[in-house]
């Protein structure tokens, strides 16, 4: 009777051998699971967030130009006498600038809501749920001088 309670050291050997089979299965499947949550959030970035970024990048890039138009608008108009050629110059510069600003915002805008439209027909994470809020710009300021 007491061979039937204790197990054989060939049976331990066989038990640990199933039991790191086992752990190794479900190691792979594991594996599989976060490959595709990894694939989708890859897919995610390249057509959602890197398009958008390039447009804010570009938007920052005309807000800092607009910037500096502005401060050359104060600067012409506190030199005594008041350089009004370069004041209606840098007054020009400063809407065109107004108007590419925005438009980089809005194309901004509109890759965000395109992409958002797409991955609402495949299944989304709890990460990418929380990204498909709007992009936000600075606002405008209008010229007093």
């Amino acid at each position: 009777m007491h061979w039937i309670f204790r197990p054989s050291i060939r049976r331990k050997i066989v038990g640990i051998a199933v039991g790191l089979i086992i752990l190794m299965v479900l190691t792979s499947v594991l594996s599989v699971v976060m490959e595709s949550t990894l694939g989708h959030l890859l897919d995610e970035l390249l057509t959602k967030y890197i398009p958008a970024y390039g447009h804010l990048a570009r938007a920052d890039v005309r807000s800092l130009e607009r910037a500096l138009a502005l401060r050359q608008m104060v600067i012409a108009k506190m030199q005594n006498p008041p350089d009004e050629q370069t004041y209606a110059a840098r007054l020009r510069i400063y809407q065109e600038l107004d108007a590419a600003v925005e438009q980089e915002a809005q194309d901004a805008r509109s890759s965000s809501i395109q992409s958002s439209k797409m991955s609402r027909r495949r299944p989304t994470t709890p990460r990418s749920a929380a990204s498909t809020a709007a992009f936000r710009t600075p606002s405008r300021t209008t010229v007093i001088v």
